[in-house]
């Protein structure tokens, strides 16, 4: 009997598995990456790595908020906390760094919410406010798909992790008001009617000067000849 327990809760770890991270998996055979749920090769052992995998997969999801809607944006994510959970559990050394692996954002009860969600959140939040209530052309805002497909592209690694706050994914370009653009087009169109009409009075200036001094320049050339 308890060896039959044992058997169903290793199968109903591994349904678990399947379920949740099917689209992880996927999403690294599309980039020809290698996933970052190593588990070891006592069996034991890798039940806690999956209960473990699992447990983080869920408490990204619960802190996601609004992200929850860019799944590829969650793929990204898991992927290096994962591999920064494999690290701490192996003492494991960074290739890159020669030390050994810790989590990117540690020490802070809300140290996730602050620098990964809310960064990304803040972008969301800026792109929705520039569609003006669904009235603004989609050329000029990104939504939740357009954002989310960022992370179908091998692009999105140059974000890196810890994230890369300067780099062009967080940058909302500001959209110039059309009233704004029609005001500005106004006021150059004035300026430049100002401009014509100054020259053209500066033109009948010249030529009324000209008139009165004429009988000057007659005599003048009178003298000359």
């Amino acid at each position: 009997m308890f060896v039959f327990m044992i058997q169903l809760a290793d199968k109903a770890v591994d349904e678990l598995m399947k379920k949740f991270f099917k689209n992880y998996t996927n999403w690294c055979k599309f980039f020809r990456r290698k996933n970052s749920i190593r588990l070891p090769c006592v069996k034991q052992d890798a039940q806690q790595y999956k209960i473990l995998y699992i447990g983080l997969y869920l408490l990204i999801w619960g802190e996601a908020a609004n992200l929850r809607f860019m799944p590829e944006c969650l793929c990204y994510i898991f992927h290096h906390m994962a591999y920064e959970l494999h690290g701490v559990l192996t003492d494991a050394v960074s290739t890159k760094t020669g030390e050994k692996i810790m989590p990117a954002y540690g020490g802070g009860s809300e140290s996730f919410l602050n620098n990964v969600v809310t960064p990304i959140y803040g972008v969301i939040y800026e792109e929705a406010a520039k569609n003006k209530s669904g009235t603004a052309d989609h050329s000029t805002w990104r939504n939740y798909d357009d954002l989310n497909e960022y992370f179908w592209s091998p692009d999105c690694f140059e974000i890196g992790w810890p994230l890369r706050l300067d780099h062009d994914f967080f940058c909302v370009h500001p959209v110039v008001n059309s009233k704004f653009k029609k005001a500005r087009g106004l006021l150059d169109a004035e300026k430049e009617k100002c401009k014509g009409e100054e020259m053209e009075d500066e033109e009948q200036g010249v030529n009324k000067w000209l008139n009165s001094h004429k009988h000057i320049f007659s005599k003048i050339d009178l003298l000359i000849k």
